[in-house]
Order: structure tokens, then C-alpha cells, then sequence
């Protein structure tokens, strides 16, 4: 018995000190993929990658450095970039409807992210991409401008210093009310209110 303990002591302090260094050589490799990721972006936005090759899995190695929120934004802005503004043709449709949900769908994982400046970014593009959807449908469907205005209208109460998200708001409330329709901010959940018709509201702010 105190032979096989002998053994399994050095051991466990092997496997220990190998786990170690693993997730020592990974931290390191995890910044410089992220730093060159960012260098990369703006000369190749559709190719770059911000994830390193990391010896441990990599939803271990992210969580513990708690960069899995950075790299779950830099997804959705990338995402957005190649995708908001593609449009299908008969070859492509069904292609450029999928991406378009991936893209709701990794923006809708950043809209939830711990940073408030994050979470408020990704729900104005939420509300680009929805008044966008409302805009090229000739201005038929409330629903889309109401998801648009609640998507703005949150991104304010989730990061009240964001000028973007009050400009945008603004401007989109405004244009409604160019068309005589009024959608009521205030559900701050990204899924809209009723649309009434009558004068635009209007929230301050400037510049996006």
C-alpha cells in the first residue's frame, strides 16, 4: 500500500504541474491571438480569428482569463459586418437568411453580456438591423419598428451614457412619426410595443 502511494503522490504532482503549464502557455497564447485578432480585423474583417491554438478546451482556458465576453462580442460585430447588409437574390436567399440569423443570434448573446457599454451596442445594431427590416418592407409592419424602438429604447437603461443608443432612438421615433405613426418606448426587452398613431416622442442625444 505505501508503494502504491509512493507512486501515486509523484504522479498526481506531475499531472498537476503539466496542467499548469498548459494553462500558463495558453493564458500567453490566448492574448496574442486576441492582440493580433484586433490588428487583423480592420484589413481582413471576414477571416480574422481571436482564438489561439490552446492545449486545454477552450471554453475552460476563456473562462478562467474571462475573455469568453470579448470574444462572444468581437463574434456578433464580425457577424454583423459580413451580414447587415447582404442582400438575397434567387441564388442565395436561403444562404443570406441563415447568416441573418446568426447573426440576430450572436448579437442576442452580446445584448446579454456583464459590460452594460457591450450589451447596449449590440441591441442598437439589434434595433438597426429591425427598423432596416421595416424600412425595405415599405413601412408595412409595426412589429418591426416596434422591436427597433424597444431594442434603442433598452440599450438606453442598460448604458444611460451611451449617445449612441439616444440618437438612434431619437431618430428612429422621429422618422416614424414622419409617417404619422408613433411606437411608444419603454418595454426595454427587445420586443417591441404597440404602435399608435399620432406625434413622435423623442429622447436627447447626438451623433453614432
Amino acid at each position: 500500500m505505501r508503494a502504491a502511494r509512493g507512486f501515486l503522490i509523484p504522479g498526481i504532482l506531475l499531472a498537476i504541474a503539466a496542467l499548469a503549464a498548459a494553462l500558463a502557455a495558453d493564458v500567453r497564447e490566448s492574448g496574442r491571438a486576441l492582440a493580433t485578432g484586433d490588428g487583423l480585423y480592420y484589413t481582413s474583417p471576414a477571416t480574422t480569428s481571436w482564438h489561439g491554438s490552446l492545449r486545454l478546451p477552450a471554453g475552460l482556458t476563456e473562462g478562467l482569463l474571462a475573455i469568453d465576453d470579448d470574444l462572444t462580442a468581437r463574434s456578433a460585430l464580425q457577424l454583423y459586418r459580413a451580414n447587415a447588409f447582404r442582400r438575397g437574390r434567387l441564388d442565395n436567399a436561403i444562404e443570406v437568411a441563415g447568416d441573418r440569423a446568426e447573426t440576430d443570434a450572436a448579437l442576442a448573446r452580446m445584448a446579454r453580456s456583464r459590460d452594460a457599454a457591450k450589451a447596449a451596442k449590440a441591441r442598437i445594431l439589434l434595433g438597426v438591423l429591425a427598423f432596416g427590416d421595416f424600412a425595405r418592407g415599405g413601412g408595412k409592419s409595426i412589429g418591426q419598428a416596434e422591436s427597433a424602438i424597444a431594442f434603442f429604447d433598452s440599450a438606453v437603461h442598460i448604458d444611460p451614457s451611451s449617445e449612441a443608443a439616444k440618437y438612434d432612438l431619437e431618430l428612429a421615433l422621429r422618422a416614424l412619426a414622419a409617417r404619422g405613426v408613433r411606437v411608444g418606448p419603454g418595454s426595454g426587452s427587445g420586443t417591441g410595443s404597440t404602435g399608435r398613431k399620432g406625434a413622435g416622442g423623442s429622447v436627447p442625444g447626438r451623433g453614432y
